[in-house]
């Protein structure tokens, strides 16, 4: 690469990293009510995110699956931008089909697609806080 190829390339990367920081920065946010514990959420910019904050507050009584998620059928569905995922973090909020919001409480891979909702910014205790079995949460601004 020559130095003017080279100093391009720099700049390039420079504004991404800028437009990256400014966009985190001005990114959505909303709470996640657990017995009691408020949890604040990042939410992704999509149509999903759109949607589902039209429609809250909202209470969902979550079951858990597999020992890693809790989920919730909704009765309507959601637009979607499905994309295989890979690896799934603790406190990933997604969209499984049109219509099944899941809250991962366990790091791990995947080979399904889903829509990114957001991200619990801090999920420590996120395990101890969703208990086994079923849990009533609340999505609220």
């Amino acid at each position: 690469m020559n130095n003017e190829v080279k100093q391009d390339h720099v700049k390039y990367k420079e504004k991404q990293a800028k437009t990256t920081q400014q966009g985190k920065q001005g990114m959505d946010k909303i709470k996640l009510v657990i017995n009691g514990q408020i949890l604040n959420i990042e939410l992704e910019d999509n149509s999903t995110v759109e949607e589902l904050l039209t429609r809250l507050p909202m209470t969902l009584s979550m079951d858990d699956l597999y020992g890693n998620e809790k989920y919730y059928y909704l009765d309507e569905g959601f637009p979607t931008n499905r994309q295989s995922v890979g690896s799934i973090q603790a406190g990933d909020i997604m969209l499984f089909g049109t219509d099944c919001i899941v809250i991962f409480y366990e790091s791990f891979s995947t080979t399904y697609q889903y829509t990114r909702i957001g991200h619990i910014s801090d999920s420590s205790s996120l395990k101890q806080i969703l208990g086994n079995g079923n849990v009533e949460v609340t999505f609220e601004k």
